[in-house]
């Protein structure tokens, strides 16, 4: 089901919220048409850091959303994590994308019309409820994994955990997910390396794989071991991601930031 709708704030921006769960638009419902019987209240998003302080290295945040509904909506009720998607634009700027934290729905029945909040994660917050290469997933077996277990670079690592993560994480299609890094660490001082690092480093999938299935790492765990490697950090800002170092950030109008997947550079 997809359930859109806009809003203005109090300075005279709109703000729209896209979610689609079962990665289904059969049926649309529209937030605030009367039809619907679904509403925003008076406070209907709030957006916030997850971050505890300077030393982690997953700068998570979280969404809520709330609404006023007539009637129950089980659409809303997740059993696992990334059954429902949700996007919140500014403009047309996205500023928060990620999923409806997994069995957190929470409404009254107290009233006509009951308050309905929706607890939201992003995407480096949702790594946590899946393992590493998807073990104990669906059709993924560990011995299977296991016996296929190599030497990975971290950037092929880094890749896989994130494309897979934000797979259908841009509801509207248009912009699609992005991923840069601010070449603050380098193998040595050649230019040509400047971003580069992670693609020359390299460590065992063993390593995150363990025992037995229930040794596996999540995902988030695994991400966070490399980044603490090399003391960077990443953090989401809508349907772009940035690794870096919290020297850079000190004078980021001198970063110069290139694209993983691309290449491209642009200074920010």
């Amino acid at each position: 089901m997809y359930f859109y709708g806009s809003f203005l704030t109090q300075s005279g921006e709109t703000v729209t919220a896209h979610i689609v769960t079962d990665n289904s638009r059969d049926k649309q419902i529209e937030i605030g048409d009367e039809k619907s019987g679904v509403f925003f209240t008076d406070n209907p998003v709030v957006i916030e850091s997850c971050v505890n302080d300077t030393f982690d290295h997953l700068l998570r945040s979280q969404a809520t959303i709330r609404l006023l509904t007539r009637d129950f909506i089980p659409d809303f009720f997740c059993t696992s994590c990334m059954d429902a998607v949700v996007n919140i634009f500014k403009g047309d700027k996205c500023i928060f994308a990620g999923f409806i934290e997994p069995q957190t729905y929470s409404q009254g029945y107290n009233e006509a019309y009951d308050e309905l909040e929706i607890s939201c994660i992003d995407v480096l917050s949702a790594l946590q409820y899946s393992k590493y290469r998807d073990v104990s997933g669906p059709g993924v077996l560990y011995d299977a994994v296991k016996a296929e277990a190599g030497q990975r670079t971290f950037k092929e690592i880094i890749a896989d955990i994130l494309n897979n993560a934000c797979n259908k994480i841009d509801i509207s299609g248009h912009n699609g997910t992005r991923f840069f890094y601010d070449g603050s660490k380098a193998v040595d001082n050649n230019n040509e390396n400047r971003y580069k690092i992670f693609g020359q480093l390299s460590i065992a999938e063993l390593l995150f794989l363990g025992n037995d299935e229930d040794d596996v790492w999540q995902k988030s765990k695994v991400l966070e071991a490399i980044l603490k490697y090399l003391n960077l950090h990443i953090v989401q800002d809508g349907l772009n991601f940035y690794i870096f170092t919290w020297e850079s950030v000190k004078n980021p109008g001198n970063i110069t930031w290139q694209e993983l997947e691309t290449g491209g550079t642009y200074r920010a």
